[in-house]
């Protein structure tokens, strides 16, 4: 009896440490959709901003997540702050996608990385399913910043400086294979 007691708490502290597809929303179909999670508190009150390829999503502050539909291929995922942090991305239709959002220390206010969250690390899976457990996924505002348009083109070049002088293979990358599917 005590035997089984144990296997049945193993198993089901083995499945709590798991993030699975459907502790998300899936996309509508054909599309692909990326949740961007900030798990940590650090710079809570610095809102950083999204973009994809040459669209300004909108912006968040705090420990939080949004949720974006997006056309399957190719893009650009970038996020600005005190610094400029880009990924590239290859999603499939119908594939959900994991940005981890990490604010880093700054020289005037938080810097961001962007990162394909490691989720072997139990730590972190405890953290994002709390976020989804707590919080429902900010909506970017529809109306969008004209100074944050404006400065896409300044950004994109800045991609292309850092893309030429550390080598492609610098960039990260989020590959249409890293996803849940449903």
């Amino acid at each position: 009896m005590k035997t089984k007691f144990l296997f049945l708490l193993i198993v089901f502290a083995l499945q709590s440490n798991t993030i699975e597809a459907q502790d998300f929303q899936k996309p509508s179909e054909g599309k692909a959709v990326i949740y961007f999670l900030r798990t940590s508190n650090l710079g809570a009150a610095i809102n950083f901003k999204y973009f994809i390829d040459e669209e300004y999503l909108g912006k968040f502050s705090g420990k939080n997540y949004a949720r974006y539909e997006v056309d399957p291929g190719e893009h650009l995922i970038y996020a600005k702050s005190e610094n400029l942090d880009f990924m590239k991305a290859d999603l499939a239709a119908d594939g959900i996608y994991l940005i981890h959002v990490k604010p880093k220390m700054g020289g005037f206010k938080a810097a961001v990385r962007l990162e394909v969250p490691n989720l072997g690390d139990p730590k972190l899976v405890e953290k994002v399913k709390k976020l989804l457990a707590k919080k429902k996924p900010v909506t970017f505002n529809m109306k969008k910043s004209e100074k944050e348009i404006a400065k896409i083109k300044e950004y994109l070049e800045k991609y292309e400086k850092r893309k030429n002088s550390t080598g492609e293979n610098k960039v990260k990358i989020l590959s249409s294979d890293m996803n849940f599917s449903n």
